[in-house]
């Protein structure tokens, strides 16, 4: 486990980025003239990050007009992820050598998955995705992670998960960034 030190903070600034997602457009973090949100989950197949990433698919509008670009990363590869998690419209991020984990301070933890409050999304993920294990460099253990980061670039809200299933629902990120205006 990285130190807490590595964590950033409300305040922490997040240099400015081109990335690349899962179908090679451009993406710009921090964006010009949205906030954005970027959520770490888990891997490409986890049935609790597919009932939670459903949510924010099916809210993408509500979202965007919150004046946020919804932004999901996977430490999965590029292939793993086109055939499960491509909407057109939520930006989906593959990061299987975990660069963008390490500098977020976003964590593994066998409390991921031992930790009770994650079991019920587990068990309603599994009976609507399948159980999949995660497969090559993939990891059950990984904590999902929430940034709100404003346009210039500076980190206004976050949540470091305790396990697999603590992370902000649609409505907790909306309020997060009504709070932060």
């Amino acid at each position: 486990m990285m130190a807490k030190s590595l964590q950033l903070q409300i305040n922490s600034r997040v240099p400015a980025k081109n990335w690349h997602d899962i179908q090679g457009e451009m993406l710009q973090v921090p964006h010009q003239t949205l906030w954005t949100h970027l959520q770490f989950r888990r891997y490409a197949q986890c049935a609790i990050c597919n009932l939670h990433v459903r949510e924010f698919f099916q809210n993408h509008e509500k979202i965007h007009q919150a004046g946020i670009q919804e932004v999901i990363i996977f430490q999965s590869t590029r292939e793993q992820l086109v055939d499960h998690l491509h909407d057109g419209k939520v930006r989906v991020i593959a990061d299987p050598t975990r660069q963008l984990y390490d500098a977020f301070g976003v964590q593994n933890s066998i409390l991921a998955v031992a930790h009770p409050a994650a079991w019920w999304s587990a068990i309603k993920g599994a009976a609507q995705f399948g159980v999949h294990l995660p497969n090559g460099v993939e990891s059950m253990f990984g904590l999902p992670a929430d940034f709100l980061v404003n346009t210039e670039g500076m980190v206004v809200a976050v949540n470091y998960g305790r396990h697999a299933d603590d992370h902000w629902s649609v409505e907790d990120l909306i309020q997060q960034r009504s709070a932060a205006r």
